[in-house]
C-alpha cells in the first residue's frame, strides 16, 4: 500500500515531497490511516 503512494497515478506524477512539503507528519497520519483501512479489509476478507 505505501509502495502505490509513489505511483504516478496516485500522486499524478508528483513527488511526495511535492505534495506535502515540510508537513512530513500529514504524510504519516494519511499513511497511518490508510494502513488502518488496509488491515480492516484484509480482516474481513479472511
Amino acid at each position: 500500500m505505501p509502495e502505490d503512494m509513489k505511483d504516478d497515478e496516485f500522486a499524478g506524477g508528483a513527488d511526495i515531497f511535492e505534495i506535502f512539503g515540510d508537513n512530513l507528519d500529514a504524510f504519516q497520519r494519511i499513511r497511518g490511516v490508510l494502513g488502518t483501512i488496509d488491515a480492516n479489509a484484509m480482516d474481513l476478507v479472511a
